[in-house]
C-alpha cells in the first residue's frame, strides 16, 4: 500500500508543487475473500468495523450490506432490514453504494 504526498515548497515567491511521489505505507493483509457476487463498495470505520456492500442487480444476494467478522459476512444491521420488500421497498436497504 502507498500514499501520495504532494510538496509545496517555495522559490522566488512562486509557488512549486512538486509531482506525487510513492513511499511505503505498509503490506497488504487480506481479511475476506468472495465467492459469487462480488461487492461494489468497502469502507472501514474509524473503529476498524470493515463493511461491504453488494448489488441486488441480478446476483442472488441475501443482503445488500454486511459486516466483515471472523472472516464472514454478517448482515448489517440485521437481515430484515436487508431483506427487500417488493410492496413496499422503503423498508429494507436496496442496493446500497
Amino acid at each position: 500500500m502507498s500514499i501520495n504526498h504532494q510538496k509545496e515548497t517555495s522559490k522566488n515567491n512562486n509557488s512549486i508543487l512538486e509531482l506525487p511521489t510513492d513511499e511505503p505505507l505498509g503490506v497488504l493483509e487480506p481479511v475476506a475473500y468472495f465467492n459469487g457476487a462480488m461487492p461494489t463498495g468497502v469502507t472501514v470505520s474509524q473503529h476498524g468495523r470493515i463493511f461491504v456492500n453488494f448489488p441486488k442487480w441480478g446476483d442472488d444476494v441475501q443482503f445488500t450490506v454486511a459486516e466483515i467478522k471472523n472472516d464472514k459476512t454478517i448482515a448489517y444491521p440485521n437481515e430484515s432490514f436487508n431483506r427487500t420488500d417488493p410492496h413496499d421497498p422503503a423498508k429494507a436497504l436496496v442496493s446500497v453504494q
